[in-house]
């Protein structure tokens, strides 16, 4: 938000664990000739959405199994368009709300569970289906849903996760533990 009071004309959201591997010219160049960038995370919303994320967004989990699911790990936004903005801005609201953000990263109750120790375990739904909550990215991708940003790009256009090899259009490597 800070960025938009600003002035600036383009927001670039990464996770702390990215790299910078190559010039970022051709993702701001992207962001810029499509309004946006979002990478697809391979998941459908309802996989790792906590009830009372839904509650507060108001959907069904059925909804949110129809809707694909955004990476959070780099968002790139055009903030000299409506679509920019009003995605910054519900993004920021959902993450002051108290409710939206909140929750698990590995849910207790989910399939197969073993009961080995989890990242952050705890109850996030009675939905075996749901994996645990991404906090942000539930709501980055139901709020891109709903404003129809729906060109969301794979992997590994622009970002990847650390791997040997990587492919010539990567930018940002997304290094987790492997630092």
């Amino acid at each position: 938000m800070e960025a938009m009071h600003q002035g600036f004309d383009v927001v670039i959201w990464v996770d702390a664990a990215f790299l910078l591997v190559k010039p970022i010219d051709p993702l701001l160049a992207w962001v810029v000739a499509n309004k946006y960038f979002l990478c697809k995370n391979g998941y459908k919303v309802g996989t790792w959405c906590s009830d009372a994320a839904l509650e507060s967004m108001n959907l069904t989990r059925e909804q949110t199994f129809e809707i694909e699911e955004a990476s959070s790990y780099c968002v790139g936004l055009d903030l000299k368009t409506c679509v920019g903005q009003k995605f910054l801005e519900q993004w920021a609201t959902y993450a002051l709300d108290g409710k939206t953000f909140p929750g698990f990263h590995s849910n207790i109750n989910r399939e197969g569970y073993d009961g080995s120790p989890q990242r952050s375990e705890g109850f996030v739904s009675a939905d075996p289906r749901v994996q645990g909550h991404r906090h942000d990215q539930t709501a980055a991708s139901i709020i891109a849903w709903r404003l129809g940003m729906t060109n969301l790009v794979e992997r590994p256009i622009f970002t990847d996760y650390w791997k040997k090899d990587l492919d010539p259009r990567t930018l940002l490597v997304n290094r987790g533990g492997h630092w």
